[in-house]
């Protein structure tokens, strides 16, 4: 059975109902990272590949996350699950 899961774009990390287990600012990380951009997202993407693995989430919950994080690269994406 699958863990309940949200993707959040938002400027805070202020979510109280749920636990997060991955958050970054996609432009300050592949900064921070230096690598090319294709790299910098196949590493995101095996991040969050393992954390849905470990967490029984279904693989849509990575896509989802790479959309919404390529599509709001500028803010705050984060995925929560339920405590």
């Amino acid at each position: 059975m699958y863990s309940m899961w949200k993707i959040i774009i938002s400027d805070l990390l202020e979510e109280r109902e749920h636990q997060c287990l991955y958050s970054m600012i996609p432009k300050e990380e592949e900064e921070k990272r230096g690598l090319k951009s294709h790299i910098f997202w196949q590493q995101i993407g095996d991040e969050i590949t393992a954390l849905a693995a470990d967490g029984n989430l279904p693989f849509e919950t990575v896509t989802e996350y790479l959309k919404k994080a390529k599509k709001n690269y500028g803010k705050r994406v984060s995925l929560y699950i339920e405590k």
